[in-house]
């Protein structure tokens, strides 16, 4: 996905967008960062105005956002067979770097080991769970997110990771860059044989992040999804009513 280094535009989207922005970044009691300091960290590290940093955070939160609704609807037991696996094949081809190299956690409150997974094979069984479960529901709190600095790396070490250059990653300066971001999941599903037993959890939920800057803009994927906390109740700073 390309977002063209077109601003002019989005200085009209700005002021539009400048009250979600004033929520972008809840701050997490251990993660978060005071935007000012993520708008510094961008406006340095990519060596970007401030209005090309603001632009960038208004980016990223709706690629996450869009993303994880992709993620609900994959899920939901109110979505077609048919729907859900051109979900899945959007998923994989705009938001992640490899279907089978990029990786997601999934817990649960029922074991204590964290299960790793392909981004492929994690959507595949997110998919499937209406077939346990007669209701299936996953939510993200998006009033959440807390997002850490931006780390600099080498393209080199990139393809030394073992990802390929097929969705046109590379930018001229061979630099690309990496960030994560924090986000709290809603899970519920109920039983197909007794919708009287369901089972629920919240879990803390950690976006990996990689991108480069290219003439045309900059383009993103998440390289993995860890489960960083799964707990029973929410903690009370989310998924408020």
């Amino acid at each position: 996905m390309y977002v063209k280094n077109n601003f002019v535009n989005l200085k009209n989207c700005l002021f539009f967008f400048l009250f979600i922005i004033a929520t972008f970044l809840i701050p997490s009691p251990s993660k978060a960062l005071p935007r000012e300091v993520l708008v510094q960290d961008i406006m340095e590290k990519l060596d970007v105005s401030r209005e090309v940093a603001d632009a960038f955070l208004i980016y990223i939160r709706d690629f996450v956002y869009r993303m994880q609704n992709n993620f609900t609807d994959i899920a939901s037991h109110e979505t077609s067979g048919n729907r859900k696996r051109d979900l899945i094949e959007e998923t994989l081809s705009e938001y992640f770097e490899d279907p089978m190299g990029s990786e997601v956690q999934v817990s649960s409150l029922k074991r204590k080991r964290v299960k790793t997974h392909p981004a492929q094979v994690y959507l595949t069984r997110l998919s499937n769970l209406d077939n346990f479960y007669g209701t299936v529901k996953l939510y993200f709190d998006k009033t959440y997110l807390s997002m850490g600095k931006i780390k600099a790396y080498n393209y080199d070490d990139y393809h030394s990771r073992g990802y390929k250059d097929s969705r046109g990653y590379g930018s001229s300066n061979n630099m690309g860059y990496e960030f994560s971001i924090q986000m709290w999941q809603m899970f519920e599903g109920c039983r197909r044989d007794n919708r009287n037993i369901c089972y629920k959890d919240f879990t803390k939920k950690g976006f990996h992040f990689s991108f480069v800057l290219r003439r045309k803009g900059w383009l993103m994927r998440v390289f993995s999804i860890t489960a960083d906390k799964t707990v029973s109740a929410p903690p009370g700073d989310v998924f408020r009513d």
